[in-house]
């Protein structure tokens, strides 16, 4: 048995063997089942650790179980087939099986190498007897002990493995409230070090209500909403806890949770996959937004390639998905891959696939493409403004030829693959600093659908935030049906650097920490409440304005004829409505209240047709 390998087992085996060689004044051994010699008194102590011959008395011991007594050793039937039985020179020996739960692990042997030692044993043989198995008794305690313990211990080490890959958040706390274990997705999600938690009162860092009623009374949970609160932060959370009882008694619990925006966004991540997305999943009815929409649609029959240009959040991906649905290849796959979000070294693969032992860890049957996975489909190259430059000849060739070559291979593969591309980044500029191929740009910039931020369609702003409420209301089984007054000016007045994503994100926070049926300011993030409002072109004194440069010339030198075309044409940009002349006041340089005298005094009428 391995164990009998551990120093600790093997030094405390010499003890016994000493222990039992001081008591009974008689020499002795210890073998394991490998026949090795783990300890030794005497003339044996020089052997320790050699490897005995298979034909010692030891071997029938072992492979027995039974205890055997020699009383002439060399001369015995025992001894008969042992290839020293002619050199032996004890002549007296006892060999005790040690046994652990039924299997026997090693042998203890009284070596009696004397006439004397050999009467002594003779005339005590059940004393030596009962003795040498007490102590067998007590060796099998401790190998028993450290293989428990090294049970133990390795059981540990998987449950500490599985916890580190799992990819929840994991606190254990006992009922003392302090941490015992705090994984790696634990100190991502809160924030905190495990080594500043562990072995303290879990409330010195964070405070979860849900954690404090279930070590209170013992009651498990499962998937429900709460919130960790730390020293400078509110995270939402899914969580599901499980109490450690014994004898009825709580000693403790286990606290599983993810992070509610991750929980929402592997979600969504499902349902993009496996829903058709159309038009009518894209938000909001700004003239800007519609406009857009208008021209997606208008496009999506053909195969050109299309370029979606816009910051982050402002919904590339859907529009992207909803040009797919809405094309004559929307039976067919819909393939996404995030150029920024794959390591250089990897992104080649993952596009064009490889073949079977291309380079290390690679499956040896080869992989597939992406290119390969959306053959007579749709294929969305997410940021491809961050794309490596050595690898876009690479997607200028398949643009051009139509074909393929794996990574490692020597055949052009053929594909038919639609390409819709999106970036945040200033592909100009990159082309510039020769960061991006301008052949390439040309390729990709066949249909450019520029997606408007949502500072830019303000009057959207509102309906979907009330979209979000809704829905964030339902998911979290929340009774919360509209925002107050204060809080809609706030969100009217934010200028949104992340978009349509960021207010998503606002709403679902709100929603979490909203404890009424009106969505408060209060409970709006931080970003927001902290933010300063834009200045309000309507609060402005119209006598003090100064003149603003626009279009072919300022307001206050433009004639008449001019100025009045310059302002249909504003109205025409950004609609009729009060919030469209707000944006087209804005766009003009001037105050609102200065719009509609300009309306009035240049004679400009409205009706069904537009703007006369």
């Amino acid at each position: 048995m391995p164990i009998l390998k551990n120093e600790e087992i093997q030094s405390f085996a010499q003890q016994v063997a000493e222990a039992i060689s001081s008591v009974l004044d008689i020499d002795i051994t210890i073998v394991d089942t490998d026949m090795t010699r783990i300890a030794g008194t005497g003339a044996y102590y020089k052997d320790v650790n050699t490897i005995l011959p298979e034909s010692y008395t030891f071997q029938k011991v072992l492979s027995s179980g039974k205890k055997c007594f020699i009383s002439n050793p060399g001369n015995s039937e025992t001894c008969k087939n042992c290839i020293k039985k002619d050199i032996c020179q004890e002549k007296a020996t006892m060999l005790i099986p040690v046994t652990v739960d039924g299997e026997t692990v090693a042998a203890i042997g009284l070596l009696a190498l004397t006439a004397e030692h050999a009467n002594k044993v003779l005339n005590n043989y059940e004393k030596y007897l009962n003795y040498m198995e007490k102590m067998s008794d007590l060796l099998a305690a401790k190998i028993k002990n450290e293989i428990m313990i090294k049970q133990i211990l390795l059981l540990a080490q998987n449950l500490s493995a599985i916890t580190e890959a799992y990819t929840d958040g994991i606190i254990s706390i006992n009922s003392n409230r302090v941490v015992t274990h705090f994984n790696r997705h634990a100190e991502i999600i809160l924030g905190i070090r495990a080594d500043s938690i562990l072995n303290k009162n879990y409330e010195d860092k964070v405070t979860c209500d849900s954690i404090t009623k279930a070590l209170e009374t013992g009651v498990p949970l499962d998937s429900v909403h709460s919130i960790f609160k730390t020293i400078d932060r509110k995270i939402p959370v899914i969580l599901t806890i499980q109490p450690i009882k014994y004898n009825h008694i709580t000693q403790g619990i286990v606290c599983f949770f993810q992070e509610l925006n991750t929980t929402r966004k592997k979600f969504e991540s499902f349902t993009l996959a496996n829903t058709r997305y159309t038009f009518d999943y894209i938000k909001g009815d700004s003239y800007s937004i519609q406009k857009v929409k208008d021209l997606a649609k208008t496009i999506s029959p053909s195969d050109s390639t299309v370029l979606l240009l816009g910051e982050s959040g402002t919904g590339k991906e859907l529009f992207a998905r909803a040009i797919h649905s809405s094309s004559k290849r929307s039976h067919m796959p819909f393939v996404t891959i995030n150029c920024s979000a794959i390591p250089d070294t990897l992104l080649e693969s993952e596009l064009f696939g490889y073949e079977g032992g291309s380079f290390t860890g690679a499956n040896k049957n080869g992989k597939p493409g992406k290119f390969e996975l959306a053959h007579k489909g749709t294929l969305f190259l997410d940021e491809i403004g961050d794309m490596p430059l050595s690898l876009q000849p690479k997607i200028l060739r398949v643009l051009q030829e139509k074909v393929i070559e794996r990574v490692g291979g020597t055949s052009s593969i053929p594909i038919d693959v639609r390409i819709i591309a999106a970036t945040h980044r200033n592909l100009p500029e990159l082309i510039k600093k020769n960061l991006f191929r301008q052949d390439l740009y040309y390729r990709i910039n066949v249909i450019p659908i520029n997606l408007p931020p949502l500072r830019q369609r303000e009057e959207d702003i509102i309906p979907l935030s009330r979209y979000f409420l809704k829905k964030y209301a339902n998911l979290l089984s929340k009774d919360i049906s509209d925002f107050e007054q204060d809080t809609i000016i706030k969100l009217i007045n934010y200028h949104w650097p992340g978009n349509v994503r960021e207010l998503e994100n606002a709403i679902e926070y709100a929603v979490n920490i909203e404890t009424g049926h009106f969505i408060s300011p209060f409970n709006l993030p931080e970003l927001i409440l902290s933010s300063q409002s834009h200045v309000n072109n309507e609060s402005k004194d119209v006598s003090h304005e100064e003149p603003v440069p626009i279009l072919d010339s300022s307001l206050k030198i433009a004639i008449n004829e001019s100025e009045r075309q310059q302002i249909i044409n504003a109205l025409s940009i950004y609609g009729y409505s009060t919030k469209g002349k707000k944006k087209a006041a804005e766009y003009l340089g001037i105050g609102l209240s200065t719009l509609y005298r300009k309306i009035k005094e240049l004679n400009i009428n409205f009706n069904p047709e537009g703007i006369s």
